[in-house]
């Protein structure tokens, strides 16, 4: 059997210690299966967020971004690294989101791969 992981370690620098200790809560809170989308380690005004084996990126996505509209919480960018204990296809890659203004948008580079494939925006190795 193949373990999957999700592993992100980004850091947000607030305005001041007790923002970055609600911005901490926030991101600590249990999710509808009692578990926390990631784990938090506060350090007076920065917040550090990270997955050990497996984060759930989109509650923590939505979370900065819900924080974000209600907070003046700059841009944040989040990237991460999904991998396989096999080496399967499709199993390995990785994304980014963009949190900015209470909103966020997702990045994934393979998806964007095969978007200029299709385009033909790739030079083809024939054509030399």
């Amino acid at each position: 059997m193949a373990n999957n992981y999700l592993l992100f370690s980004e850091t947000v620098v607030c305005r001041d210690a007790l923002e970055a200790y609600d911005l901490g809560q926030e991101l600590e809170r249990h999710d509808e299966n009692d578990m926390p989308p990631c784990k938090v380690q506060v350090n007076n005004r920065e917040v550090w967020f990270y997955s050990e084996d497996s984060g759930n990126i989109e509650a923590v996505t939505q979370r900065l971004a819900e924080f974000q509209r209600h907070r003046r919480l700059g841009p944040i960018i989040v990237s991460w690294a999904y991998s396989c204990s096999k080496p399967r296809p499709g199993e390995f890659g990785g994304g980014a989101a963009l949190v900015a203004d209470g909103e966020c948008v997702y990045f994934d580079p393979t998806t964007e791969a095969h978007a200029r494939l299709a385009e033909d925006e790739v030079v083809r190795l024939s054509d030399g």
